[in-house]
């Protein structure tokens, strides 16, 4: 078998150098001589001292079979590769889904996307998605501390989901495809328009406390606050302009980045004035209302007072027992005419 494959497949004898390169020397049968099933069969293969035809002392037949048998999981695997000119790599994986649904393949045959660009894209969205569970819940925990309470600042989060309306409208008009870096994006819009909200209803909790009413109160925030709102949103917008042009090296990888901050920072500041001011006064009617539900529940729960002896009723005065004082002018009268004793006589 040795033989034959050196006379089929070639054998490595040296190298031939010329110019400063180097020529591998294979040393095999001629084209024609190996090509076809005659040709192979009437090679001389050693037997003993003499040479025999191939055909003499063996069967020759057409077969196919895999250079090499590749296995993942256990179970034989057959790659099918490809370049992708163009395309965002997402929507080819969706077209050829597409395909794959049309045409399903038989029993026991599972198709599975891969490669290493598209196992890194993956892998990334993965870790993308837990930091934003982490940040969303991080931006409660700090929100709770700082307004003492457990549920307005579900009030104030209200701005996140308004973020992703612009950043996704954003990335639409300017024919962006998400990728990782758009992502990051999305996760630096969390922190940045809650502070929209932060602003407003820090005002409006002063004013409530200062005694005006809720309506009121809200609407005096706005007034007051949408200035330094669309200032701080401006900054930040202006800040990433550059970015979403494309502007500086490297540019085109960060302008996704740019597109998406810009895009929610202009729908969440125009829609946390009216969002969540509306939200507020809804969520503060509720309260009102269970707050006030739970106070008469409580009046209810408390046992019934003594009608002989009232609650909280003053204790009654002691009478002053003090003999320098007394209770009609008269006395007082007679005492400041009367000579002091301990007066010096003259």
């Amino acid at each position: 078998m040795s033989t034959l494959r050196i006379l089929v497949s070639g054998l490595d004898v040296g190298e031939y150098r010329e110019n400063g390169s180097a020529y591998p020397i294979n040393v095999r049968l001629r084209s024609e001589d190996r090509q076809t099933i005659a040709g192979i069969n009437s090679l001389g293969i050693p037997f003993g001292p003499d040479l025999v035809p191939l055909d003499s002392i063996a069967r020759s037949e057409v077969e196919y079979s895999q250079k090499s048998v590749l296995r993942s999981d256990r179970l034989n695997e057959i790659i099918l590769g490809g370049n992708n000119v163009n395309r965002n790599l997402n929507y080819v994986v969706s077209d050829m889904q597409k395909i794959i649904d049309q045409n399903p393949p038989p029993e026991g045959i599972r198709v599975q996307f891969g490669g290493s660009f598209y196992n890194q894209q993956q892998q990334g969205y993965g870790s993308l998605f837990v930091a934003i569970v982490i940040a969303i819940v991080l931006i409660y925990i700090v929100l709770v501390v700082a307004f003492r309470s457990f549920s307005e600042p579900i009030v104030l989060m209200v701005a996140m989901p308004l973020s992703l309306v612009g950043a996704v409208f954003a990335a639409r008009i300017m024919q962006l495809d998400l990728n990782v870096v758009a992502m990051v994006g999305v996760l630096m819009l969390l922190g940045l328009v809650v502070k929209n909200s932060i602003m407003l209803l820090e005002y409006t909790k002063r004013l409530l406390e200062a005694g005006m009413s809720t309506h009121d109160a809200l609407v005096r925030a706005c007034l007051v606050r949408t200035r330094p709102i669309m200032m701080t949103s401006a900054a930040i917008i202006f800040g990433n302009l550059p970015t979403a042009l494309g502007l500086g090296a490297g540019a085109e990888l960060r302008r996704g980045l740019g597109i998406v901050i810009i895009g929610g920072m202009i729908s969440s500041t125009i829609l946390t004035l009216f969002i969540v001011p509306t939200t507020y006064s809804f969520y503060a009617s509720l309260m009102s209302r269970f707050g006030s539900k739970h106070t008469d529940d409580a009046k209810h729960d408390e046992p019934p007072s003594d009608p002989a002896a009232p609650a909280n009723e003053p204790a009654p005065l002691e009478p002053d027992t003090d003999d320098s004082h007394s209770d009609s002018p008269n006395d007082d009268q007679e005492q400041a005419d009367a000579p002091d004793e301990h007066q010096p006589k003259a």
